[in-house]
C-alpha cells in the first residue's frame, strides 16, 4: 500500500532505477536478519517421500478432485481479472488525465486502502452472509467496476472511485477465496495452497501477457471486458463447481 508510492516518488525525483537499488538494499537486510534470527533445528526422523513422488500426488489430488479443480481455476481466474488491467493501470492514468508517476503512485495507494479494507471486511462479511454469496457479490461488483474503469476517459475522480471499487471487491473476494480453498480438504490444506498460489501467480502472468496484447490492438475497453469477464465467472464457478468440505471424505496427502 506504501510501497507503489514511495517507488513512484523516488523514481520521480531521481531515476527509475533508484527504487530497484532500493528493494535490492532492503531485500539484502532482510536475508542477513532472517540468517542471524533464525534458530537451525535437528532435523527429525520420520518417513521421508521422495519429492518428485510427493507433488505428483499433490497435482493428482487438485486435478483429481473437482471442487479442488474448481477453487484453483477460480484463483487463476479473481487474479487474472485484477493484473490484466491493473497492470496497465499506469498507462491509463497516463494516456487518459496526463498524469505523472508521483501522481499516479498516490492513486495506487489510494486504490490499495480500498484492498486492504476488503481485506479486512471481506472475512466478517462471509461470516454474515456465507462465502459463495460473498465471492457473487464481489465478482459482479469487480466485474463491473473494472468494465466501467476500461470506459472513462475523462472523470478522474470517477475514475479513482472506481478503481477503489473494484479493489474493495478485489479485496473481499481474495480473502473469502482464501478461506475457502483452505478449508476444502484440511489434511492436505498445506499442498491445496501452495497450489492456490501458483494458480493466481499463472493467473496474473497470462492476464498480464493477454492485456499486453490487447492493449496494443484495441485499447483499455477490451482489456476490461476480459478482466471483467475473469471476475464474473468466479461467482457461478464457486457457486456450482466448489462443494462443502464437510460433504466429503478426507484424502490423505500420501495415499
Amino acid at each position: 500500500m506504501i510501497g507503489v508510492p514511495i517507488a513512484s516518488f523516488l523514481a520521480y525525483s531521481s531515476t527509475w532505477r533508484t527504487p530497484f537499488w532500493v528493494v535490492g538494499a532492503l531485500a539484502g537486510l532482510v536475508a542477513v536478519g532472517a540468517g542471524i534470527m533464525a534458530t537451525p533445528r535437528a532435523p527429525r526422523q520420520t518417513n521421508l517421500v521422495p519429492l518428485g513422488s510427493l507433488y505428483r500426488r499433490q497435482f493428482r489430488t487438485a486435478l483429481t478432485q473437482m471442487p479442488v479443480f474448481w477453487a484453483l481455476f477460480s484463483a487463476f481466474l479473481w487474479m487474472a481479472g485484477l493484473y490484466g488491467m491493473f497492470a496497465y493501470i499506469g498507462i491509463y492514468y497516463t494516456h487518459n488525465f496526463h498524469l505523472n508517476v508521483a501522481e499516479i503512485g498516490l492513486i495506487v495507494m489510494i486504490a490499495g486502502f480500498g484492498n486492504m479494507m476488503g481485506n479486512i471486511f471481506g472475512g466478517r462479511w462471509s461470516d454474515k452472509l456465507g462465502k459463495r454469496r460473498v465471492m457473487g457479490i464481489a465478482s459482479v461488483v469487480a466485474a463491473g467496476s473494472v468494465v466501467g474503469l476500461s470506459l472513462l476517459t475523462q472523470g478522474l475522480v470517477a475514475a479513482i472511485g472506481l478503481q477503489v471499487l473494484w479493489n474493495v471487491a478485489l479485496g473481499s473476494g481474495s480473502t473469502t477465496l482464501t478461506a475457502l480453498v483452505s478449508e476444502l480438504s484440511p489434511s492436505i490444506r498445506g499442498a491445496i495452497l501452495s497450489l492456490n498460489s501458483s494458480a493466481m501467480y499463472l493467473g496474473a502472468t497470462v492476464a498480464t501477457a493477454a492485456g499486453a496484447m490487447l492493449l496494443a490492438t484495441g485499447g483499455f475497453v477490451r482489456v476490461g471486458v476480459l478482466c471483467g469477464l475473469a471476475a464474473l465467472a468466479v461467482g457461478p464457478i464457486i457457486r456450482y463447481g466448489v462443494q462443502d468440505h464437510r460433504a466429503r471424505a478426507e484424502v490423505s496427502p500420501l495415499e
